[in-house]
């Protein structure tokens, strides 16, 4: 049977089971020899803490990083990049990175990590070499793409004042600094640095107006974070000034944050600062099931089970009912819509003996048994 037959039967058969792991189906396959068929499972997999550590562990480091920003999650973001930089030669890595525009924040985190823990730097190992402790040409891999042996003068200055720019306290120096950088990168026909540059300038400008503002309290600097972090903040903030909501969907738009990603990271952080009423007022693109879920992990069932009740596509209230445990709600759904499969999901889900004979008896009058 070939690789897309098996993923469109495990799909059809698992529609419903919210509360089976594609990562360990996937895993069996790895193990089992079938390396694109467990690339192909786990594309299924939802959740990104189970997906990137095995698609690091089958070697698609790509694949792992794409999944882990596309999540937002820092954690894992991390965890892909420190795993590629143990098993992956510096210049694979560097090539990895360069490769996409969306990998920029990445070379940021990575960057912002090793500055503020350049006392660490010999974990590096003989990549390394210090300077007043600060750790210099790892960096210059990531950032510019160019080991130090083989610049030239004009990209190594360049570089210099990459690196150099996140250790400014005052932004009006790190934007020179960047400026600097981004005029050589130009000169020495280094487009992609040039562009990544020039996005790290609009970033801290727009950062900048935000901490004039104070934007986000007395308590919250925004110049220094990632993309990701800025619009998480400023919706947190919306619980405060309702306005930052705007804001941080014209950044979002401004660099292009695909929509799905910026709507997950809204979800997030209105549900984390408990802005029920915030959530209300809009359908998603991404659905109202991640609204569910969301408020769901901040232990507050009834505002996901509001949620799930203005799900109108049958299938993925289905699923998020099961996932919420509203077995109720989910047996007379399957029950409604004649559906065995469903009936099934649920009894295999719910652990309720009460449940179970309720299921049992809408099979027998359904004609299932």
């Amino acid at each position: 049977m070939t690789d897309e037959a098996i993923v469109s039967m495990v799909r059809k058969k698992l529609k419903d089971a919210t509360l089976v792991s594609y990562s360990e189906i996937a895993s069996c396959a790895e193990r089992a020899g079938r390396h694109r068929l467990a690339t192909m499972l786990l594309d299924l997999e939802e959740n990104a803490s189970d997906q990137v550590p095995l698609l690091l562990s089958m070697g698609e480091f790509e694949l792992a990083l794409r999944k882990s920003l596309e999540s937002s999650h820092t954690d894992l973001i991390y965890l892909t990049l420190f795993h590629m930089e143990r098993t992956m030669p510096p210049d694979d890595v560097r090539r990895v990175l360069h490769s996409e525009p969306q990998y920029a924040e990445a070379i940021h985190l990575l960057a912002t990590f090793y500055i503020a823990t350049h006392a660490d730097s010999s974990k590096l190992g003989n990549h390394t070499t210090t300077r007043n402790g600060m750790v210099f040409d790892w960096l210059l891999i990531y950032i510019c793409g160019i080991c130090l042996d083989n610049i030239w003068h004009e990209v190594s200055s360049a570089n210099h004042d990459v690196l150099t720019s996140f250790t400014e306290r005052n932004t009006d120096e790190k934007l020179k600094k960047l400026k600097d950088a981004m005029a050589k990168y130009n000169s020495a026909k280094l487009p992609i640095n040039a562009k990544l540059t020039e996005e790290h300038m609009e970033l801290l400008m727009e950062q900048r107006k935000l901490d004039d503002k104070a934007t986000g309290g007395p308590n919250v600097v925004y110049v220094g974070m990632s993309l990701s972090d800025t619009i998480r903040h400023l919706c947190m903030d919306a619980a405060r000034e309702p306005k930052s909501l705007q804001v941080a969907a014209a950044i979002a738009k401004k660099f292009k944050v695909p929509e799905k990603r910026f709507y997950r990271v809204k979800i997030k952080a209105l549900a984390e600062t408990l802005q029920w009423d915030t959530l209300h007022k809009k359908a998603p693109p991404c659905g109202f099931k991640a609204f569910a879920i969301a408020c769901l992990h901040q232990g507050e069932k009834g505002q996901a089970e509001s949620y799930a009740s203005r799900i109108t596509q049958p299938d993925e209230k289905f699923d998020t009912l099961v996932h919420l445990q509203m077995w109720t709600a989910a047996l007379d759904m399957a029950v409604k819509l004649k559906d065995p499969d469903k009936l099934s999901s649920v009894r295999n889900n719910c652990p309720l003996p009460d449940i179970h004979a309720q299921i049992d008896h809408a099979a027998q009058q359904l004609g299932f048994i």
